[in-house]
């Protein structure tokens, strides 16, 4: 249904002699108002699909996703194509979550002609690093056109999505001439008086019952695991009613003796949180409802071979010729070993910690970026250390000798089908990776021999610079460790988990015998 354009006062002005010479309804030039019935249509299908279908879920099992593309695309009952730059009457055959409708330009593009390829700042921290995908750039453009109404988002996804990468991102490129950025990880221990007090030290009195961020400026509010707080003995949970009232009315009451209204001014709210389950618990629907909730889905298949590949080549380009033939392999390799364990191990109530997502890939892989060009000369080293890692992360959570086989065997089987000339040098036992041998150094992650005895003759060296130097070096003014006493054991633990403080360091050491 279309609204047919009326002539305004605005328009007799401009027409001071009432000869019609003017458009009567006609947009200004530089107005993105839209008057096209085709592309009006398109704009409110591409927002029909990221307002009512933004929460609904997609992942094996559940194809809730597929059906709402479908249904959408049944009552438009407009001819599908496939490529980039679609037409505003015609909708891509792919899902509609996968497209875009571009305002400016009047038709459909994917959202994967938006992604970037991946740069990596010198000594950025593993953690810090975001790989741009289909789903990071799509969860960025809709974080950015909210926050920019003013307009409550919710991120909700399973671990390892990169909520909180990604919403922090994007904060952290805010002008902050014009934003105030306000962080916090709720938990179980979080209560009202908490948040209560985090807001008012950042706000200030603006008149008399009014307050808000330093003037021109707008306060970002990001809440982290947002359903971690505890349930009381009424069913509530406090920090999340006392946001409700925050966000619903626009205020909160000074908890003194008074219990005076403060209207607050200027707030934008930005959250993240797993589905319920564990420590999580379910929120109060009301309160949801104040917010746009988006799912975020779990990586395909497809994008963590992005993700983790890219991360890897990034780093291997300063490496030797061989191991970055061999690192190009790596990644099909440690997807194949974690799909196989979803597979095979899943958590029982025997084996309740059995529960393995992307953060454990992320931990082999910045295991991986340990690395050093002085360290490694051939792709059979390279994979030795991802073997060093993969059996650390994955194989020692295990706690039979049963499921250690299976993981055991699928990594050796994975090795000979993939490496199979380096097979017996990377199968070799027992293997022993860290930084320990050189406690004193700014070194990587490197073998420390093939057998017990090297590390062993290490040990006392090591020992005595941990208690001559301290973990934070001469010169870091802290105490050594000889400020405290430690047991023969304690000081043989602390060198082999030694960390240095780079944001590249770590220490790995198993043994498999």
């Amino acid at each position: 249904m279309l609204v047919e354009p009326v002539s305004t006062e605005e328009d007799r002005a401009g027409d001071p002699g009432g000869n019609g010479n003017i458009s009567v309804g006609q947009p200004p030039e530089d107005d993105l108002t839209i008057v096209d019935p085709a592309v009006l249509e398109a704009v409110f299908i591409f927002c029909l699909v990221w307002s009512m279908g933004a929460s609904v879920i997609q992942k094996a099992g559940f194809n809730d996703r597929d059906r709402v593309d479908k249904f959408i695309k049944q009552i438009a009952g407009m001819p599908s194509k496939e490529g980039e730059g679609l037409a505003p009457n015609t909708l891509p055959k792919a899902s509609l979550y996968e497209y875009r409708f571009d305002v400016e330009k009047k038709k459909w593009f994917t959202w994967r002609s938006s992604v970037t390829p991946l740069q990596i700042d010198p000594g950025a921290k593993f953690a810090s690093i975001l790989c741009p995908t289909v789903d990071t750039v799509r969860s960025t453009w809709l974080l950015d056109c909210f926050v920019s109404k003013g307009k409550p988002v919710l991120f909700v996804g399973d671990s390892g999505t990169a909520k909180t990468v990604t919403i922090g991102k994007y904060l952290s490129k805010l002008a902050i001439e014009k934003h105030v950025l306000l962080g916090m990880n709720f938990s179980s221990r979080t209560t009202s008086m908490d948040v209560q007090r985090g807001v008012e030290d950042v706000v200030e009195k603006r008149t008399k019952d009014t307050f808000g961020p330093p003037a021109g400026k707008k306060l970002v509010l990001f809440f982290d695991d947002l359903n971690m707080p505890k349930v009381d003995l009424y069913g509530t949970q406090q920090p999340i009613a006392l946001l409700k009232t925050l966000i619903e009315r626009g205020g909160l009451y000074d908890r003194g003796k008074e219990l005076t209204w403060k209207q607050m001014r200027d707030f934008s709210y930005v959250a993240a949180m797993g589905p319920p389950g564990g420590a999580r618990n379910p929120v109060d629907p009301r309160f949801i409802s104040l917010f746009n909730t988006f799912e975020i889905q779990f990586p395909d298949r497809d994008n963590l071979r992005v993700i983790y590949g890219s991360i890897l080549n990034s780093h291997v380009q300063n490496l030797k010729p061989a191991v970055q033939q061999a690192a190009d392999q790596l990644t099909d390799v440690t997807l194949g070993l974690y799909d196989f364990i979803l597979e095979k191990l899943p958590p029982t109530p025997s084996r309740f910690h059995y529960i393995f997502n992307l953060r454990d890939l992320s931990r082999i892989y910045e295991g991986l970026l340990c690395s050093r060009k002085d360290d490694y000369d051939t792709g059979a080293q390279f994979v030795r250390l991802w073997r060093n890692e993969s059996l650390r992360i994955l194989h020692d959570r295990l706690i039979s000798k049963e499921d250690k086989a299976i993981v055991f065997g699928k990594i050796a089987e994975l090795v000979t089908e993939t490496f199979a000339l380096d097979a017996s040098y990377v199968l070799r036992d027992p293997i022993l990776f860290g930084d320990y041998g050189n406690a004193s150094l700014e070194v990587g992650l490197t073998e420390e021999g093939t057998g017990l005895s090297q590390p062993k003759s290490r040990l006392p060296f090591s020992c005595s610079v941990w208690s001559t130097v301290g973990k934070y070096g001469p010169h870091s003014g802290r105490a050594p460790f000889q400020s405290r006493i430690y047991t023969r054991s304690e000081r043989l633990t602390l060198c082999f988990t030694h960390r240095k403080a780079t944001p590249n360091k770590k220490s790995t050491v198993r043994t498999s015998t």
